[in-house]
Parts: structure tokens; C-alpha cells; sequence
């Protein structure tokens, strides 16, 4: 982890992070007693990503005193690509081989090998993996045909 912030608030949260998972600046934040925010294994965090495992204050019903926004578990598997400012709300999870677009606002479940963006998520491409290397296919560019062509 380059740069961020990792909170416990309200004590009895968990935050894990897996092997060979970077994370070049983020703020996770297990806002709630009993919720888990886990990133996986071999995953790839942009800078000012934000993980929230809740609202930080109550919202209440007025009707009936009742408080209707506890916080929920967000769980990112393994092998997972968040693009730049991604926001990952109560109840997010990342199935794995999956991407997640700059600026994504998710609050719901993203299918493994899925390509999401926008705000809500949406999934826009399926059967998708990614891979830290940068290549080219023969033909695609003329300024780099010849060099690093697959």
C-alpha cells in the first residue's frame, strides 16, 4: 500500500487485504461493529479509491424511530482491477477477473471476468480478465507494429 487510510470505526469491523494485492492510494473504512471489507489476492487498487462498509451516521425511519441504513459487508475477489476514484459502497462485491471503470460508484454484486463502469455500475462487457502487461496484436498500431507484437 503506497498512500490511504485504513479506519476501524465504531470498533469490531475487519479490513483484510490478500497477497500481491497493490494498492497505490485508498481509503477503506469498515464503518460499522461486525462488517468486513476483504480485497483478495493479486489485486490492483487505483489511486483514491474508497471502500465503505457504511453511512456513518444513522438514518431513521420518522415514523418509527427505527433505524434503516446498517452497513453491509463489501467483498472484492481475487485478481480484481479498481480503476481511478472508484467508490465502493455497503453490500459492493467483485467477482474475480474483474474490472472496475474510473470513477464507479458500485453498490451491488459485479459477475466474475466483468467489465463495469458508470454511476450506478453497469456491466458493460462480459468474459473479461486483465493482466499488468501492456502488448499489442500485429496490425493494431503502425507506430509500434514490429516492437512488442504478439
Amino acid at each position: 500500500m503506497n498512500a490511504g487510510v485504513l479506519r476501524l470505526i465504531h470498533g469490531g469491523g475487519l479490513i483484510a487485504i490478500g497477497a500481491r494485492t497493490t494498492i497505490i492510494e485508498a481509503e477503506l473504512i469498515s464503518f460499522e461493529v461486525g462488517t468486513k471489507l476483504v480485497i483478495g489476492e493479486d489485486c490492483l487498487i487505483s489511486e483514491g479509491v474508497r471502500a465503505w462498509t457504511g453511512d456513518a451516521h444513522s438514518i431513521v425511519d420518522a415514523e418509527t424511530g427505527k433505524r434503516i441504513n446498517y452497513g453491509r459487508d463489501i467483498t472484492v475477489a481475487n485478481h480484481v482491477w479498481i480503476g481511478l476514484e472508484a467508490l465502493l459502497l455497503k453490500g459492493a462485491t467483485v467477482g474475480r477477473d474483474s474490472i472496475l471503470g474510473v470513477r464507479t460508484v458500485l453498490s451491488k454484486e459485479i459477475p466474475p471476468q466483468s467489465l463495469a463502469a458508470g454511476n450506478p455500475a453497469k456491466v458493460i462487457k462480459n468474459n473479461v480478465t486483465w493482466t499488468p502487461d501492456v502488448f499489442y496484436e500485429k496490425g493494431c498500431n503502425p507506430l509500434v507494429d514490429g516492437e512488442n507484437v504478439k
